[in-house]
């Protein structure tokens, strides 16, 4: 049987169609499904009075070299409202039976148009790209908490599930299954009952089928949005995980699986924290790192002209103006966006300006999640560790050379630090900066635009501050 789904990709014929009882049955076994949907971060952002369009972005995304990219970035620079703006724009809209809705009576469409975002303004492009694509959506922000295999399997149940949820209209398209056995293997990936029957091969190729599904549903290739695609290394950094390989080669096997599958996949587009090394795909990722690819970076964070543009439009009183300017500055600035030459960009963590200026005080962790605290404030306490970030906390400078992505041994080295209480490697302080430099917490220095590989410092008081809470507690 199992078989017989996967070669779905070369067969061309449907040999059974069935009722509408028997549809109406299948839908009845997951109602807990039917009406799921993912709250819109974009949607909420439109409509806070500190919105910055950056719409401009998802024209960026198409119109530039590679198929499939990825773009990382701090905590709270705004990935995960970039992506679900992307989505938003994107997606081909349908009713509750899987039929397309004229474009201009969607909630996709009157959100963009309505509010005049920038894209819209590009009549051509918006008139191209605009609904024009199926998606497949995936969060792996429910893998944080993985430290073992079986957890991985478990937790990638649920990612599944809340992906193939958006697309239970599948089911009453009669014309893409073979038998009631492929409807119920459908359904057996958006329950979350104890009875589901998903087995490692399943699990691996669930989203090739799914975008194998919505090919021939919509007759065209899909589009692939997958967010928090790094979450899976985090908790095997403060948790003993002896499957850290079995991990990552099956999540690179997963991911593999559908990115690979050219026949199904239009373009894909990954964001994380991280960049994790997974091996080699046999296609094009083509990767950009927070502040060193100017083209991207400028959408992720707060730019100092769309910062003034925001408080002036907040604050009519020009002394305000300045003294609100000057503590964000201060605060939540610091990072250069290097582009030709001297010139660079002033950037800003957007999650931090946001709720400075809604009123709210708590200082940003861009560290890592709250239950990683007390791991880091161990790691933190580490001899050698300790001495760098002391440097740091006293204004001083540190040489670094990043690398493109973090590999394995990287991660065991601060497992191990934790687990031992020493390093042991001779590179776990060059490996344990770069991690802080992922997390925003260092900036390249006035003399550094190669922004690679130089001399890096804290950018502002909110992470002076936040580190100094690991290292005083």
């Amino acid at each position: 049987m199992k078989c017989c789904l996967y070669l779905l990709v070369i067969h061309n014929t449907i040999c059974s169609f069935y009722n509408d009882l028997q549809i109406d049955s299948a839908m009845n076994e997951i109602p807990q499904i039917r009406t799921k949907r993912l709250f819109s971060k974009f949607e909420e952002a439109v409509t806070s009075e500190v919105f910055i369009d950056n719409t401009f972005f998802i024209k960026d995304l198409f119109v530039s070299n590679g198929s499939v990219k990825l773009i990382t970035a701090p905590r709270g620079f705004g990935k995960s409202t970039n992506m679900d703006m992307v989505r938003r724009f994107l997606e081909i809209s349908v009713d509750e039976n899987g039929h397309q809705l004229d474009i201009k009576t969607t909630k996709n469409y009157n959100l963009f148009t309505t509010c005049e975002l920038n894209i819209c303004k590009d009549h051509k492009f918006f008139h191209e790209y605009f609904g024009q694509y199926p998606i497949v959506y995936i969060d792996y922000n429910p893998l944080r908490n993985v430290s073992s295999f079986p957890q991985l399997l478990e937790k990638l149940k649920l990612v599944i599930s809340n992906t193939f949820s958006f697309h239970i209209y599948l089911i009453k398209n009669q014309k893409i299954w073979m038998d009631e056995e492929e409807i119920v293997h459908f359904t057996n990936h958006i329950t979350q009952s104890e009875n589901r029957t998903l087995d490692r091969f399943d699990i691996s190729f669930s989203f090739q089928y799914l975008a194998l599904l919505l090919k021939k549903h919509f007759r065209k290739k899909v589009f692939v949005l997958i967010d928090n695609c790094d979450a899976f290394v985090y908790n095997m950094i403060f948790q003993d995980s002896p499957d850290i390989n079995d991990i990552l080669s099956f999540m690179e096997e997963t991911d593999g699986a559908l990115l690979t599958a050219e026949n199904l996949v239009s373009g894909a587009f990954l964001t994380g924290v991280l960049r994790v090394f997974r091996g080699h795909w046999g296609i094009n990722v083509w990767s950009a790192q927070y502040l060193q690819e100017v083209e991207f970076s400028k959408y992720y964070g707060v730019t100092e002209p769309d910062l003034r543009e925001t408080i002036n439009r907040l604050f009519p009183d020009k002394k305000t103006r300045r003294e609100v300017k000057s503590y964000i500055d201060d605060h939540f600035g610091g990072y250069r966006l290097y582009n030709d030459g001297d010139n660079y960009v002033k950037m800003y963590s957007i999650s931090s300006v946001v709720r400075y200026l809604r009123g709210e005080s708590q200082v940003m962790n861009y560290f890592c999640y709250p239950k990683y605290v007390n791991g880091f404030k161990y790691v933190m306490k580490i001899s050698n560790i300790s001495d760098a970030v002391d440097e740091l906390l006293k204004g001083k400078e540190v040489f670094l050379d990043l690398y493109e992505a973090f590999y394995k041994e990287q991660f065991l080295a601060i497992s191990n630090a934790i687990k031992h209480g020493k390093l042991l490697s001779e590179h776990g302080v060059e490996w344990f900066l770069r991690y802080l430099h992922r997390f925003g917490y260092l900036t390249p220095n006035d003399e550094n635009k190669n922004v690679t590989k130089g001399r890096f410092q804290l950018p502002n008081k909110e992470t002076k501050n936040s580190l100094l809470r690991f290292v005083a507690s």
